[in-house]
């Protein structure tokens, strides 16, 4: 009863806290593998303002990762390419820019009794 009673309290506040647009953020992640030791990374993030139309961020990023050791513990180099589009502070404006970036990642997979998850750390 208290937990529904908080719920009905507090539910009023949280619709309140966001502005009423629509937005997404589309992303695709994949690695090709290349032989035990290499493999190719690539994905693609597209952020929008609303539904459709309205472009926020284009991400594109590819590279190279090599396997320390087998299937784990992987370091990757590649390049990002982001194009930008933010709305001037106060004004209904739009400026774009582009972005070009090099960076690394190191991912390694863990085992938590029968749940296995990826950490990733990029830089």
């Amino acid at each position: 009863m208290k937990k529904i009673f908080l719920i009905l309290t507090l539910s009023p506040f949280s619709l309140l806290a966001q502005q009423s647009d629509i937005g997404n953020w589309f992303i695709y992640f994949g690695d090709k593998k290349i032989n035990n030791r290499f493999n190719w990374h690539h994905e693609v993030q597209y952020r929008n303002f609303n539904f459709i139309g309205d472009t926020e961020q284009l991400l594109l990023r590819t590279g190279i990762g090599y396997n320390l050791t087998e299937n784990n513990n992987n370091v990757h180099l590649g390049y990002a390419f982001i194009y930008s589009e933010p709305y001037t502070a106060g004004t209904d404006d739009k400026t774009n820019f582009n972005e070009h970036r090099v960076y690394q990642q190191f991912i390694t997979r863990q085992v938590f009794g029968s749940v296995s998850s990826p950490k990733t750390s990029t830089v």
